[in-house]
């Protein structure tokens, strides 16, 4: 945590009580952690009654060359934020905050780490991998043995309009391998009801050619994100075929653990699924940092689960270097195909 807000002395311990209730022991004992940072020391719950308490000292005790025109709540809605700023304009605020979303960098723009993050969790679908054709093409392609004349695009307006339904037949989406969950949405999206076609795609999607990394170069970041002592769990609201489609794209070793909602009976936004990975790895939950693809699923339900921080996938981040990055780790880029070639 920053020394420039330490004070020479602390007399008491903060007792995460005092800040759920607005109460801090002592009026200056409250500067002794930034205030950007307490929301990752303390539990949920007692971050959120103490955000705007916090940020009052912020406003008031600036740290010296400090400008509090960037001090920003998680929601980027605290008070104070627009009068200090322009008492404090010709300083420099350590790049902590995100404007878009209000999550912490974790590293300043010199690269020097602000916070230490004990663990990286990340999505699975949109984030790390993606379909390698499009969705209703394969429904389309492989529909058309068994029937199915609808266009592409009529398939991807059902399957929008029956996905966002909800499930009522069990507790989840997602239960074992959720084949009914998915004869549904495809004899809905395809009026194709032949279980038959179901089993065919539901088969077609854990083989390797129907997936491709969104980030080349996520190997080498995973890598090096775990040598930093960082541990890293893939969260995912899935069925039960995820362990096997990691290992079939040769991807299962890059993480500590794996909370595949099928399994953890918990799916994203709760904040279980977060938790659970969490538990899985050791860490607490404000010790950890997500990243997916959903503003809602992944950046709002990390955020209510008290993760550390939550970037969104291609908006805040757009690769998982840039990710190790924000943590302040260097990546060391593959060569490519060719050097590789020359090299052997």
């Amino acid at each position: 945590l920053s020394q420039q807000v330490r004070p020479t002395a602390i007399q008491q311990p903060i007792d995460a009580r005092h800040v759920a209730e607005n109460q801090w022991p002592d009026e200056q004992l409250a500067p002794a952690i930034p205030w950007y940072a307490r929301h990752l020391l303390l539990p949920h719950h007692a971050a959120e009654s103490a955000e705007r308490h916090a940020a009052e000292f912020a406003v008031r005790q600036l740290p010296e060359g400090v400008e509090a025109e960037r001090i920003e709540g998680l929601d980027g809605q605290l008070n104070g934020q627009e009068t200090a700023g322009k008492a404090q304009q010709q300083h420099h605020w350590p790049d902590l905050w995100q404007p878009s979303h209000g999550e912490a960098h974790l590293v300043d723009s010199s690269g020097k780490r602000l916070l230490e993050p004990r663990a990286l969790l990340v999505d699975a679908f949109g984030t790390l991998v993606e379909t390698a054709e499009e969705e209703t093409m394969v429904y389309a392609s492989i529909g058309s043995k068994f029937g199915v004349e609808i266009s592409p695009e009529e398939i991807g307006r059902r399957y929008e309009a029956v996905y966002r339904k909800p499930w009522l037949q069990s507790k989840l989406r997602y239960e074992g391998d959720a084949l009914p969950f998915w004869h549904h949405i495809i004899s809905e999206s395809t009026g194709c009801n032949n279980p038959s076609y179901t089993e065919e795609l539901h088969g077609y999607y854990i083989k390797k050619h129907a997936w491709r990394f969104t980030d080349p170069n996520a190997r080498e970041a995973f890598a090096a994100i775990r040598r930093a002592g960082i541990k890293i769990a893939l969260v995912s609201n899935f069925d039960t075929r995820l362990r096997d489609l990691l290992r079939v794209l040769n991807c299962y070793d890059w993480f500590d653990a794996i909370a595949v909602s099928a399994e953890v009976e918990a799916e994203k936004p709760s904040r279980e699924i977060f938790h659970a990975a969490c538990d899985m790895l050791g860490v607490l939950p404000h010790e950890a940092v997500h990243v997916g693809d959903s503003k809602n699923k992944d950046v709002a339900g990390a955020k209510r689960a008290g993760c550390g921080a939550a970037w969104l996938w291609n908006e805040d981040v757009h690769s998982f270097t840039e990710v190790a990055q924000r943590l302040g780790i260097s990546v060391q880029a593959s060569p490519p195909e060719s050097e590789l070639l020359r090299i052997l």
